[in-house]
């Protein structure tokens, strides 16, 4: 069966392909870090190393999430930016949904003795 293929449907069909490959490519980057930031926050932390080298806070609170009566702290965490020339606006800008950067969501859960401990680690969002 011979079928001739218009050049529309060709170039959806590279598309398609193409826009496959980056999404595998994006999930790999997010195993990875994942992995990054579950070594990174082995242990009892303390404030300073609840933000590993490499990522910045895109949000970050602090409150009593597990009704324990001890602060814990949330924080949507992305990797740095690399420098960009004519770069012309900020991750600090609210009004700027221009950047797709993977995200992770962390909760740390607070101790008596003030140190932090992971509780839960998300790509996006964690499942009770």
């Amino acid at each position: 069966m011979n079928k001739n293929f218009s050049v529309s449907q060709v170039i959806f069909i590279v598309v398609l392909f193409i826009v496959s490959i980056c999404h595998a490519t994006d999930d790999e980057g997010r195993a990875a870090d994942l992995l990054i930031l579950k070594k990174a926050f082995s242990g009892k932390l303390n404030e300073d190393q609840l933000i590993p080298k490499g990522f910045v806070a895109a949000k970050q609170t602090k409150g009593d999430m597990n009704g324990d009566g001890i602060a814990d702290v949330a924080l949507i965490l992305h990797r740095e930016l690399a420098k960009k020339k004519n770069l012309e606006k900020t991750l600090d800008d609210e009004s700027d949904d221009s950047f797709d950067l993977p995200k992770f969501v962390i909760l740390f859960k607070g101790t008596a003795d003030k140190p932090y401990e992971l509780w839960k680690l998300g790509k996006h969002h964690f499942r009770n």
